[in-house]
């Protein structure tokens, strides 16, 4: 996208040092449009979604959350990281939200668990959650929890495991990890099933049965 004159210079400077790349330009119209309701620079991320809904019958986004820490890195393409006091040209939580407005209305599919944030929030359910997890609260899980009875190893949010006694796997913000006391245990034990989820947890239930913060997630009162 070129959102300025230099942006267009450098544009047009590399198309005629490379005539053959097949680098293109999006449409002006397109560039207001996209524009017209970020009130800052809008990313090169939010251009593409909105680019691929014009042209696609489906479309699955992963990533695309706006929050540091959970192993998520700034860039998927390198490390670079914000720069502490920076001027900020992007406004991540206008295009998140308007982002899952899209969502919501069926036009795209947030793929990647959690990013959404949990179904009492945003009305968007966890299709991708694998058994044993869930959806936390907030915009800081941008990955899903371990429920009760259930953990998973350091920086891996596609398997997790039923421990030996729910005692030992609290689960939640503070304790979706395995302890380490479990980790030899878990060593040879295949991810956890459907099946090995007690129905008192993949559904809702009464509030006795469920620890105050899935309350939250599945909005009991």
């Amino acid at each position: 996208q070129m959102q300025s004159k230099n942006g267009l210079f450098r544009y047009l400077i590399y198309r005629k040092r490379y005539p053959k790349s097949r680098l293109f330009a999006f449409d002006t119209d397109f560039t207001s449009y996209v524009s017209s309701n970020i009130p800052v620079l809008p990313t090169g991320g939010y251009f593409a979604a909105l680019f691929a809904i014009q042209l696609c019958h489906k479309v699955n986004m992963y990533g695309f959350h706006w929050q540091p820490g959970h192993a998520i890195a700034h860039h998927y393409f390198n490390s670079e990281v914000p720069v502490e006091g920076k001027e900020k040209i992007h406004d991540y939580d206008a295009e998140h939200a308007n982002l899952l407005h899209i969502a919501r209305a069926g036009m795209l599919n947030l793929s990647q668990p959690c990013v959404p944030g949990c179904e009492a929030k945003t009305q968007i359910r966890c299709e991708t959650c694998p058994p044993g997890s869930t959806c936390g609260c907030g915009a800081n899980m941008p990955t899903p929890l371990s429920i009760p009875g259930f953990c998973h190893l350091k920086h891996n949010y596609t398997c997790y495991y039923r421990c030996p006694r729910q005692s030992q796997c609290p689960g939640g913000p503070s304790s979706s990890r395995c302890p380490n006391s479990l980790l030899n245990y878990f060593a040879d034990k295949p991810c956890a099933s459907a099946e090995d989820v007690p129905q008192r947890w993949s559904k809702p239930g009464s509030l006795k049965s469920h620890p105050r913060w899935m309350k939250d997630v599945y909005d009991l009162k």
